[in-house]
């Protein structure tokens, strides 16, 4: 969909805007009202909504707000999809704590992070957030022992590397995503919260050093605490451009759900990592399309930053385009923009054209004193997909 296109459908935005949260006060919850009754395009709101993964919050507002003014049609489509999504993620939850009790048993530290532990902690209630897989942290020096564990069980590694690969790997990169055909289940498992070699890479006091509990089906887990959350969600945000609005919604839902998170450490770890600007952005998204109060400090530093208010115009201006695929998305490269230091601008292209990946050493098996070659070997690669239409 192009940007014109968009420009069509202010009514459709702003009626998503207003039930993209939990919960709602008089005037939002008058204004649903209002613009349900006008001349909505229903299946675009469907389909923007669907593409947003924020499917149960649209129902789970329209259906509290007088839903004899919504078409039955529309309705039954957001439960119908609502159901399936409550179904799946019940099952990844489940899936979750047979993953915890298999790592415990062989003595591998785990923790889990997003999906259902991240439904815990922001939402409060597991069936209206969206997750389509599994993410848990482990210390980097058990990835070998975990990645042959859960081939034990039927998961399948997306690269096959052999001992020597891996220990080279876990240094280049930092996660693994395993397939299960079974249970057709996703699972990333990280020994990081942030990409590796760059200067906010520093995570250790986020993960292991600052931890919580929370009860998933009953069963203690420990997973991140709000703060260090909040912090890996306003990276990850604009890792991935804000291009959805789920995102936004996780962090918005995670202020609204801590009210005694601590400002001040999250702003003095967000300045010592050098992810104040990440930070600073993902605040503003929540506060301008979400209407997220903040605290004063924070809140000003939002409202006097005239960068940060650019880059949120950038993201604003593609969010509510819905690309015909997931990769023909406009690019803004967010993530480039929010890097606050030279060195790690530098890093980003160099890693992106220069270190190899498993996709290399697979086309040109090497021995381990031959790997730099590999650093030579992938622009090549890269040249020949991108220039000659070759799939290397």
């Amino acid at each position: 969909m192009t940007e014109i296109a968009a420009e069509k459908h202010q009514l459709e935005m702003e009626l998503l805007l207003c039930c993209a949260r939990t919960e709602i006060d008089r005037q939002c919850r008058d204004r649903i009202q209002h613009i349900a009754q006008q001349n909505i395009d229903w299946d675009y709101l469907l389909k923007l909504t669907a593409w947003h993964q924020v499917t149960p919050l649209l129902f789970w507002q329209l259906q509290n707000t007088r839903a004899e003014i919504i078409p039955q049609k529309v309705l039954e489509e957001l439960r119908s999809a609502s159901k399936a999504n409550a179904k799946r993620n019940f099952g990844l939850t489940g899936e979750l704590l047979n993953l915890l009790r298999l790592f415990d048993k062989n003595a591998i530290p785990i923790m889990p992070f997003k999906g259902p532990a991240l439904a815990e902690v922001a939402y409060k209630n597991s069936t209206l957030r969206e997750f389509l897989d599994l993410d848990i942290l482990i210390p980097a020096e058990f990835v070998p022992q975990a990645r042959k564990l859960l081939i034990s069980q039927g998961y399948e590694p997306q690269f096959d590397l052999a001992d020597t690969q891996e220990l080279i790997y876990t240094k280049l990169r930092h996660e693994h995503m395993f397939w299960h055909e079974g249970k057709q289940i996703a699972l990333d498992v990280h020994w990081s919260l942030f990409p590796l070699n760059f200067s906010f890479s520093d995570d250790q006091n986020l993960t292991w050093k600052h931890q919580t509990k929370i009860q998933l089906s009953g069963k203690s887990v420990e997973t991140l605490s709000a703060e260090s959350l909040l912090l890996f969600l306003c990276f990850h945000g604009c890792k991935h451009n804000w291009s959805r609005l789920k995102s936004i919604c996780d962090l918005a839902e995670l202020i609204r759900s801590q009210p005694e998170i601590d400002w001040n450490w999250i702003l003095s770890e967000a300045q010592r990592l050098g992810i104040e600007r990440m930070l600073l952005l993902g605040l503003y998204l929540c506060q301008h399309l979400l209407d997220t109060p903040l605290p004063d400090l924070l809140d000003r530093q939002v409202e006097s930053n005239l960068p940060i208010k650019s880059l949120a115009s950038e993201v604003e201006r593609l969010l509510f385009i819905v690309p015909e695929r997931a990769d023909s998305l406009p690019k803004n490269n967010i993530y480039l923009k929010t890097m606050e230091s030279g060195k790690d601008k530098i890093w980003y292209y160099f890693n992106l054209i220069f270190t190899p990946t498993p996709l290399e050493w697979q086309i040109i098996p090497l021995p381990k004193w031959l790997f730099p070659l590999y650093y030579l070997i992938r622009p090549i690669r890269l040249t020949i997909k991108h220039s000659l239409g070759h799939e290397l």
